[in-house]
């Protein structure tokens, strides 16, 4: 499977996938500010004004239709809008970063899904030029905040789900009291902290902890080309990865601030600028080179070869051409040299020993990162200040990977699809072999997963439209906690009635059936099985109106028109030009 169609998918390559834009540093509104209004275009042109919302307590959230982690978050945010109604709460997604035939594109296809109030914003792509990202410090996707009552600003939501602090901000809202007369509840003893979880890692694509850095060279903000080792200058190293001009204010300020108070124990920080135009970075560097004390340099290989002509003119020699010519300029762009080509979302920030050997890396660059910072520098000799040093420190034991799993090999057509049991939402068993006789679509997919909720529609017209032939789809969660499974089923499932919804009890466990049995690295993934239990077909991932599940139905024994037969292998076609 290719690396854009992966992203799609949400393969699990061990490379790091997210959705993000610039850093997630701390938002210019503080809590305990007024909301600054601003007005958003919904789905059918009208005009949606926060301040409308007065006397409502209000979820802000930002997100986009490219951005997987914020597509994931959707069926949680529209439970607790369902959930809250009746307590006056509202959540408004509001879509930034991206186009308006996106936007409505999303809303069309799955709009109706979802109890939350959407809008776009009218800057479209560049979010840099928008107010959510110069007042309300959106940089970071899905970046999500709480207002109360009066419109005031109560704290960015952090986390994910039911993990997340969304409802300690809500309790702050006054969610759920109606008079505040009322005496507060006696309280209670409070839960033993869980451990806490690093954020940060030690592996980056094939790069390990101790391990060093291949030599690569860079160009100076002059343009002359220099070692990327010799800016380390032979200490400990920071080194901020961005795009060509998206490092802002709050994240200069903040690597300027460390870089001045650990420069004389011989800590460099470094930005590189990379998958971007010279041009671009110079224009910006003109605009914010006074502003830097520390240096920033710029990835020789500029931005990626960009399409001749529109994709759809192209022909399938063209685009076999232009990707090769992708994948060549891709090999050599340095954050994917360093890592051994895997593509980390942008920015991230790598730390290295006076050695110039690789400690850690995490995502982002800006003040929600310093835990992280702090850590790595203890670990590269940095002798911290007081206020500097992290809430806790992990020890290597902590934060070391988990060991490699055995790697499992994916069934795929001809063999017999193994026997395994899940369980649905009331605790019964259900067991693959119970649908011996009819055609199965075993649908492997996790609360988390985007790509499987987009394609739950599709799913659903495909087992009413088949179920006559005795076509059974068969949802099974996998890499997933019962507890998300059960939430999710609860407020999603009645969208989907055709659908039989079952999770595999060994949750996130190497044993899980998925895995152990079918060999899945990807979700969502589709095992079509015919009458006699031997899968038919394999299909990994999912693209808008694809139909190939229903192709993959022909193949045992289901009819199926041909009108579709012909579509499904453009839909082939069009996977081929993506490799």
């Amino acid at each position: 499977m290719n690396k854009k169609l992966s992203l799609v998918t949400c393969l699990a390559l061990g490379i790091l996938v997210y959705c993000s834009g610039a850093s997630g540093s701390a938002t210019r509104l503080q809590p305990g500010d007024p909301a600054t209004d601003f007005t958003v275009i919904g789905p059918d042109g009208e005009d949606v004004v926060l301040s409308d919302y007065q006397g409502k307590i209000v979820v802000l959230d930002f997100w986009a239709t490219w951005c997987v982690p914020c597509l994931n978050a959707m069926p949680y945010y529209s439970s607790v809008a369902e959930k809250h109604a009746e307590d006056g709460l509202v959540v408004l997604s509001v879509c930034v970063a991206d186009t308006r035939e996106n936007y409505d594109g999303w809303v069309q296809q799955h709009g109706a899904n979802f109890s939350f109030i959407t809008a776009h914003d009218p800057v479209g792509r560049n979010l840099r030029e928008s107010m959510f990202s110069s007042v309300y410090g959106v940089s970071l996707l899905p970046s999500v905040f709480v207002l109360d009552r009066e419109g005031i600003m109560l704290g960015r939501v952090r986390g994910h789900g039911e993990d997340s602090n969304l409802y300690e901000l809500l309790e702050q809202a006054g969610l759920g009291k109606t008079d505040e007369s009322e005496p507060e509840e006696p309280a209670q003893p409070e839960e033993p902290a869980e451990d806490p979880v690093p954020g940060f890692r030690e592996t980056l694509g094939t790069l390990k902890s101790g391990d060093t850095l291949p030599s690569v060279q860079v160009e100076t903000s002059q343009g002359d080309s220099v070692a990327l080792s010799d800016l380390a200058e032979g200490g400990p190293m920071v080194l901020t990865v961005f795009s060509e001009n998206r490092l802002n204010e709050n994240d200069i300020e903040f690597l300027n601030s460390w870089s001045e108070r650990y420069a004389a124990q011989g800590l460099r920080m470094i930005g590189l600028a990379a998958y971007g135009a010279r041009q671009v970075f110079d224009d910006w560097m003109a605009e914010v080179g006074d502003t830097l004390k520390f240096p920033i340099a710029f990835d020789p290989a500029g931005a990626s070869p960009a399409l001749p002509k529109p994709r759809e003119e192209m022909s399938d020699e063209e685009m076999t051409a232009y990707n090769a010519l992708r994948r060549s300029h891709f090999r050599n762009v340095v954050p994917m040299v360093l890592s051994g080509g895997a593509m980390a979302p942008v920015p991230h920030t790598l730390v290295v020993d006076n050695q110039y050997r690789f400690l850690g890396m995490y995502i982002g660059t800006g003040p929600d990162n310093s835990e992280s910072l702090s850590n790595l520098l203890l670990r590269a000799g940095i002798s911290l200040e007081t206020a500097d040093l992290p809430a806790h420190i992990f020890t290597a034991a902590e934060t070391a990977p988990a060991p490699q799993l055995e790697t499992v090999s994916q069934l795929q057509a001809g063999q017999p699809a193994p026997d395994f049991t899940a369980i649905d939402i009331d605790g019964r068993e259900v067991n693959l072999s119970s649908y011996r006789g009819k055609v199965v679509v075993l649908d492997f997919w996790a609360t988390w997963c985007g790509p499987c909720m987009i394609a739950f529609p599709h799913l659903q017209t495909l087992a009413n439209s088949y179920k006559d032939q005795g076509v059974v789809v068969l949802g099974s969660g996998t890499r997933d906690t019962r507890e998300a499974f059960e939430r999710w089923i609860r407020a999603n499932s009645s969208r989907y009635p055709d659908i039989v919804w079952a999770h595999d009890p060994a949750g996130r466990e190497p044993e899980r059936a998925s895995r152990a049995l079918y060999g899945v690295v990807g979700i969502p993934t589709q095992f079509i099985i015919d009458r006699n239990g031997i899968i038919a077909e394999v299909i990994v991932g999912y693209l808008s109106g694809e139909v190939l599940v229903e192709a993959a139905l022909a193949k045992a024994g289901i009819a199926v028109p041909d009108e579709i037969l012909i579509e499904a292998e453009e839909n082939r076609r069009q996977r081929r030009r993506l490799q």
